[in-house]
């Protein structure tokens, strides 16, 4: 039997150093890059210009490095999720603006990115906060340890209690790196990625707008042409999906607890916070609210949070509010960059 073990070592242990090695050297994901990658990006960003054919980047790494060394104080910034990363420069003319949301964000981002803000001496004069309540919802997303340093940060500063139970960063990292390590899936995107290493690499394009997915000066999102050839039918039946999948999206209160910390912190060191509820696709809405009526309480939700707090709310979640369409969403949650100034412009409630 100890031989018969040994002999399986000794047949799969070349595969193993094998796929290593692969995964390590070309490594898609970036997983094992220290950073520099996320570094190459954030140079070019912080030389004002704008980058393509940006894809597995750790966009909380590139943020860190560009807000320790962004050489001004923002005006305004927008924090949030992956909803409100199409907001930039153009929605606030004369300002100087840059967009801190995030893919998959959570409430750990929020406590993180103001954290890296205050720590950095960049808060600015206005925060757009996204209350998606997608990320308002103790999403179990892991992203956020890439910036953790600036979480805990965040916690002290903002007397915000830290939960018991908070995972071991360390570990995290250590098992998902060598999760990549030894993974077929990872293996099989680093074979595509060697052989198209030409196709995948990030471009400084200066002041031109990024064509295949990229970041603007400002962080904000360029997404690739094909997103604009939306497929009406397939919308339809990619909402149920999303739907018949999804939770019914509402508020975790715990959550807001945690926002309404984080608000008074930046209340204190007077920056003007407003709150950005953006819309749904029509279909997703429909489906949803057709269940147990989810947006109405959503909407009175944060539109009560807004008057406790005495903060101005724009957007909507009901497309219908600002004459959307399905050809005006992406997919079910983000809709286009045009779409969303629209949003922008309906005012909720307005505290003055």
């Amino acid at each position: 039997m100890k031989k018969f073990v040994q002999n399986i070592i000794i047949l799969i242990l070349p595969f193993a150093v094998t796929i290593a090695f692969v995964n390590f050297y070309v490594d898609p994901d970036n997983v094992f890059s220290s950073g520099d990658f996320e570094k190459g990006v954030a140079d070019i960003l912080l030389k004002g210009h704008n980058v393509d054919n940006l894809k597995n980047c750790d966009e909380r790494v590139v943020l860190k490095k560009i807000i320790t060394q962004l050489p001004y104080k923002p005006d305004i910034v927008s924090i949030g999720s992956s909803r409100s990363l199409q907001v930039s420069s153009i929605f606030f003319p004369g300002k100087r603006f840059f967009n801190c949301s995030l893919s998959h964000a959570n409430i750990k981002d929020l406590i993180a990115v103001v954290g890296l803000l205050d720590s950095s001496n960049k808060l600015p004069n206005e925060v757009y906060f996204d209350t998606s309540p997608i990320m308002m919802n103790a999403s179990n997303s892991q992203e956020w340890e890439s910036i953790y340093q600036y979480y805990l940060y965040g916690l002290k500063k903002m007397n915000i209690e830290s939960n018991s139970d908070e995972p071991n960063v360390a570990f995290h990292i250590f098992k998902k790196k060598c999760t990549a390590l030894f993974s077929f899936s990872y293996l099989q995107n680093s074979i595509l990625r060697f052989s198209k290493r030409n196709q995948n690499k990030f471009k400084d394009v200066d002041t031109a707008l990024p064509k295949n997915f990229g970041r603007l000066f400002d962080f904000s999102v360029a997404y690739p042409k094909e997103y604009q050839n939306r497929d009406t039918v397939k919308a339809m039946a990619d909402a149920k999906m999303f739907a018949a999948k999804t939770p019914p999206p509402k508020i975790n209160l715990a959550d807001l607890k945690i926002l309404k910390q984080i608000i008074n912190y930046l209340k204190s060191k007077g920056v003007k916070v407003t709150l950005v509820n953006a819309p749904f696709q029509p279909d997703c809405y429909k489906i949803f609210d057709e269940k147990k009526y989810v947006f109405n309480d959503l909407a009175n939700g944060f539109k009560q949070f807004a008057m406790e707090m005495e903060l101005p709310l724009i957007g909507t979640f009901n497309p219908a509010d600002a004459n959307l369409n399905r050809r005006n969403f992406w997919d079910q949650i983000h809709c286009d960059k045009p779409s969303l100034m629209t949003v922008m412009k309906i005012v909720q409630y307005n505290p003055q």
